[in-house]
This record gives C-alpha cells, structure tokens and sequence, in this order.
C-alpha cells in the first residue's frame, strides 16, 4: 500500500475520484425542500429540528403516533409472582430453630412410673 501523496502548502486538493465533478456542495447540506418531498411521497411527515425544538412534543403530536393492539404474554410475571410467594413462605420456616420444625416425640412412660 503506498502512501498518498503529499499536497505542497497551497495547492488544491484533488477528488479520490478522477472521474467525480468538483462542487461547491457538502455533504452536511440541507436540502429541505427535497426531503418534504420524500416525506409527502412515502406517506411520511417532516419536521426539522432546532436548537429550541422540543423533541418530545414533535414525537406526541397525534400525526406521528398511532395506537396498535399488542399481545401480551403474562406468563412471565406471573411465574415471576408464584416464585417469589413460594420463596417468601418457605424463607421464614428455614431461619426457625430444627428442633421447632420436629414433630414431638410421644413420650411413654418409664417403667418405674408403673410399679
């Protein structure tokens, strides 16, 4: 790969493109006429931004939005729920001492009782 050439101080820099017209045209240009036209053609609405516009009231304007029914899986919640009520019941009875989650011993009698 070599490396491109070095311009002398003054000297106008050359297109990449040898075939490419030289403008006077940038690319951030703003052509606003043309993207109105755009946006009439595909259905779509233009609005251009400022330093003072407020983004969040263009993006609630009625005409750039649209209510559309969405399914709504609640299974996950739901399974969400039973496992931190299940988590919370047997939490406690963990943390108790083992000898109160024993069943009691039935205690029978000493033989010297009966005598």
């Amino acid at each position: 790969m070599q490396a491109p050439p070095q311009l002398a101080a003054g000297e106008p820099q050359r297109p990449a493109d040898p075939g490419a017209a030289a403008g006077t045209e940038h690319l951030s240009s703003l052509k606003q006429t043309h993207l109105q036209e755009l946006a009439a053609l595909t259905g779509l609405g233009y609005a251009r931004l400022q330093a003072t516009t407020d983004v969040a009231e263009i993006l609630q304007d009625a005409r750039a939005t649209r209510n559309l029914p969405a399914p709504v899986d609640l299974r996950a919640p739901l399974i969400a729920l039973a496992l931190a009520l299940i988590v919370f019941a047997i939490g406690p009875a963990r943390r108790l001492p083992k000898s109160i989650l024993r069943r009691p011993r039935v205690t029978r009698p000493s033989q010297s009782y009966l005598m």
